[in-house]
C-alpha cells in the first residue's frame, strides 16, 4: 500500500487510521494512488482493493459524467477547491450518498494530482428527510387538527393559528384571521377571562380545560375549552395552546343540570321510591323518599343485603325476575323492556312489614345487554290491609250465608245481567256455567206453576214498588224442589237510582216443612183434646150408674156393675194411649216452638189460620 509520507512515518499512519472520513489521492486521469483505512468501514473495500483502480469502477453511469466534469474543472481552475454530493457504489453494490471535497495539486518534480476527502452523508440525508417528513406531518396535523391551535405573545399578539382555529371564528383560512384579528383581546367576550388565564399561567405554567366565551366574526357567542402553556424563549416568552368548540356540550350540560335539578326535586318530594340496581340486584341508587317508606337512611339502605330488605317470598319473586330477564348476555325479547309489576313485602326499620307495588324495567348497554334494573316502589300497605279486611269480611259473609242458607243477587237493568253469590249456586245445587247469567236464565229454575207470579212481581218491582218479596218453589237438577224466600229492591245511591235491583235468596224449605209439621201436630192436639172430652163424659156416666146401684144395694145389679167397670177400664186404656200421644206432641212443640200445655188451647183456636211465613 502506498503512503502519503515516508513509510517510517508512523505518526502519519496513525493519524490516517483515526480519520473517519476517507482521504484519497489520485492522478488527473482518475486512478487512485492512495486511500485511508476508513474506506473499509464505509464502502467495505480494503485500501489495497481500490488503489491502482480507475474511479469509474465506483460510480454508476449517471454519476460518471458529473465526476469527469469535476476533474476537468480542477485542471482548468487549479486554484479552486470544489465540494459536491454524489452517490458512490459500495462493495455490495449499494449506492451511498457522499460529499466529496477535492482540489488540484501540482508540485515541482511531481506529476499533478488531485487530493481530497469523502464523507458519508447518507445518514444525514436520512435524518434531514425524516425531519422534513416529521415537519410536514406536524404541519399537516396542525393544519388538519379538529382542535384549534394557536401561538400568542404574552401581550396577546397572535403569532400563528391553524385552519381549524380560524374556521371556528368564522374565517376561511389562518391568513384571513390574522389580517382581521391582531390581538386575543378582540375575541374574548369577557376580557377578564384572558387576565385570569395569564395569572394561572404565571403560577402553573400550564392550564387545561379552561372554559371561556368568545365572539365569532358574525357576532355569535360560542364556548371554547382552552389548553395552554407558557413557553420561555430567548426572543421572549409566548403562549401556545389549543382550543375546541364545546358550545353544544355546554348547552347540553346545562340542559342535563336543569333536568337533574328537576329530577332531584322530584325524587326528594315524590312519595314513590325510585331506585336502580346492578345485575345482582344490589342497589346503587335510591331516592330520599326511602326514609319515609322504610325508616332507613339512604346510606343504610344501599348497604343492606337483599335478605335483610325483603321477606323470603318477595325475595324469591325478585330473584325469579332476575333469572328470567337478566340471564347472561342474552339481548332478550323486546317485550322484556316493558315494565313488570309485582307486589313485594319489605321490612321497616321498626320491624313491621311494608307492602310495595314495584315496577321494574331493564337497563341495557349500547349492545342491549342487560346491565341492571330501574325500579319504582309505591307504598300499598294500607291497600293490602284493606284487601285483607275485605277478604276476611267476604269469608265471614260467605260463612254466614252458608249458615243462614241465604245468598245475595243483583240484576243490571241496562244489560239484564244477573249476578249472585256462591251461596245462591249452592242453594240451586248447580255448578256455575255459561256466566254471566241473565235474569231469564234464573227464571228457568222457578217452578213452572209459579213463574208467572215471579214475572208479575219482578215487573211490579221495576215499575211501581221499591221492594217485593215472595216464597216460590224452584226446580233442582235432580228433579227435587225447594222453597225459596226471594226479596228484591231497587238499588239507590246518593244521586238517585242506579239501574240495579239487589236482593237476597233464602232457602226456607226446612222452615216450610216445619210449619207443615206444626200445623199437622196442632190439628192432632185438637182432635186429642176433643176425644179427651168425650172420654171424660164416657167415664163419668158409668161411674154415676155404679154409684146409684151401690146406693140401692140391688143384688141383681152385680152383673151390670161388672159390665160398667169393664167399660170404664177400656176407656181408661184408651185415655192413657191418647195422653201418651199428646205428651209426645207437646214435648216436640215445646222443644222446637216453645209451646206449653197451657197454650195448647190457644194454638188449637188458631189451627185453621194459614201460617204467616214472613213473621215466623
Amino acid at each position: 500500500m502506498s503512503s502519503l509520507a515516508p513509510k517510517n512515518d508512523e505518526r502519519y499512519q496513525e493519524l490516517l487510521s483515526l480519520i473517519t472520513d476517507i482521504f484519497f489521492r489520485m492522478t488527473v486521469q482518475g486512478v487512485l494512488t492512495e486511500v485511508s483505512p476508513s474506506i473499509s468501514r464505509i464502502f467495505g473495500y480494503s485500501p489495497d482493493e481500490v488503489i491502482g483502480k480507475d474511479i469509474t469502477n465506483f460510480f454508476d453511469r449517471d454519476s460518471l459524467k458529473r465526476v469527469h466534469t469535476e476533474i476537468s474543472n480542477k485542471i482548468n481552475h487549479p486554484s479552486e477547491s470544489s465540494c459536491y454530493e454524489i452517490p458512490i457504489l459500495a462493495q455490495d453494490g449499494k449506492a451511498i450518498l457522499c460529499e466529496i471535497h477535492s482540489r488540484y495539486i501540482r508540485k515541482s518534480g511531481h506529476p499533478p494530482e488531485i487530493i481530497g476527502s469523502i464523507r458519508d452523508i447518507s445518514e444525514n440525508y436520512r435524518m434531514e428527510d425524516a425531519i422534513r417528513t416529521s415537519e410536514q406531518k406536524y404541519r399537516d396535523i396542525v393544519e388538519n387538527a379538529i382542535e384549534g391551535i394557536f401561538q400568542t405573545r404574552m401581550n396577546g399578539e397572535i403569532l400563528s393559528v391553524n385552519t381549524s382555529f380560524a374556521r371556528f371564528f368564522g374565517y376561511d383560512s389562518s391568513d384571513d384571521l390574522l389580517r382581521s384579528i391582531t390581538n386575543t383581546s378582540q375575541i374574548y367576550r369577557h376580557p377578564e377571562d384572558r387576565i385570569h388565564i395569564l395569572q394561572m399561567l404565571e403560577q402553573q405554567q400550564m392550564v387545561k380545560g379552561i372554559l371561556v366565551q368568545v365572539i365569532r366574526n358574525d357576532g355569535e357567542h360560542r364556548w371554547i375549552s382552552i389548553n395552554a402553556r407558557k413557553v420561555s424563549h430567548q426572543g421572549g416568552d409566548y403562549i401556545e395552546g389549543s382550543g375546541i368548540d364545546v358550545t353544544d356540550k355546554v348547552h347540553l350540560r346545562r340542559e342535563i343540570d336543569e333536568k337533574e335539578r328537576i329530577y332531584s326535586l322530584l325524587t326528594e318530594h315524590i312519595t314513590d321510591v325510585i331506585w336502580t340496581a346492578d345485575r345482582e340486584m344490589q342497589l346503587n341508587f335510591i331516592s330520599p323518599s326511602v326514609v319515609r317508606l322504610l325508616g332507613y337512611t339512604h346510606e343504610e339502605v344501599i348497604t343492606r343485603q337483599l335478605h335483610e330488605a325483603y321477606t323470603p317470598e318477595s325475595l324469591h319473586t325478585l330473584l325469579r325476575y332476575r333469572r328470567d330477564h337478566m340471564n347472561g348476555s342474552d339481548v332478550g325479547n323486546p317485550d322484556d323492556d316493558m315494565p313488570r309489576y309485582m307486589e313485594l313485602a319489605m321490612y321497616h326499620r321498626d320491624g313491621h312489614l311494608v307492602w310495595t307495588e314495584t315496577a321494574l324495567s331493564l337497563l341495557r348497554d349500547n349492545d342491549r345487554i342487560p346491565i341492571g334494573v330501574v325500579g319504582s316502589s309505591r307504598d300499598i300497605t294500607a291497600r293490602k290491609q284493606a284487601e285483607r279486611a275485605h277478604l276476611e269480611m267476604e269469608a265471614r259473609l260467605k260463612e254466614a250465608q252458608q249458615i243462614g242458607q241465604i245468598g245475595n243477587w243483583e240484576v243490571d237493568l241496562t244489560t239484564g245481567i244477573f249476578t249472585c253469590s256462591e251461596e245462591v249456586f249452592r242453594i240451586l245445587e248447580v255448578v256455575p256455567q255459561d256466566l254471566p247469567w241473565t235474569c231469564w236464565k234464573f227464571l228457568t229454575f222457578i217452578h213452572p206453576d209459579e213463574q208467572e207470579e215471579f214475572k208479575i212481581r219482578f215487573f211490579k218491582l221495576i215499575t211501581e214498588s221499591e221492594s217485593e218479596e215472595s216464597v216460590l218453589r224452584v226446580l233442582l237438577p235432580d228433579g227435587g224442589t225447594k222453597h225459596l224466600h226471594i226479596r228484591g229492591r231497587i238499588s239507590q245511591i246518593e244521586t238517585g237510582y242506579d239501574n240495579r235491583i239487589i236482593g237476597t235468596i233464602q232457602d226456607v224449605t226446612n222452615r216450610m216443612r216445619m210449619e207443615r209439621e206444626r200445623a199437622q201436630l196442632l190439628r192432632q192436639i185438637q182432635c186429642n183434646i176433643a176425644e179427651l172430652a168425650i172420654l171424660n163424659d164416657g167415664i163419668r156416666n158409668p161411674l154415676a150408674v155404679i154409684e146409684v146401684m151401690l146406693e140401692t144395694h140391688r143384688e141383681d145389679a152385680h152383673h151390670e156393675i161388672l159390665s160398667q167397670i169393664a167399660r170404664i177400664d177400656a176407656m181408661v186404656s184408651q185415655l192413657d194411649k191418647r195422653w201418651i200421644d199428646s205428651e209426645t206432641i207437646f214435648t216436640y212443640l215445646q222443644k222446637h216452638y216453645g209451646i206449653t200445655l197451657s197454650s195448647a188451647r190457644d194454638l188449637s183456636d188458631n189451627l185453621w189460620t194459614p201460617p204467616n211465613i214472613r213473621n215466623s
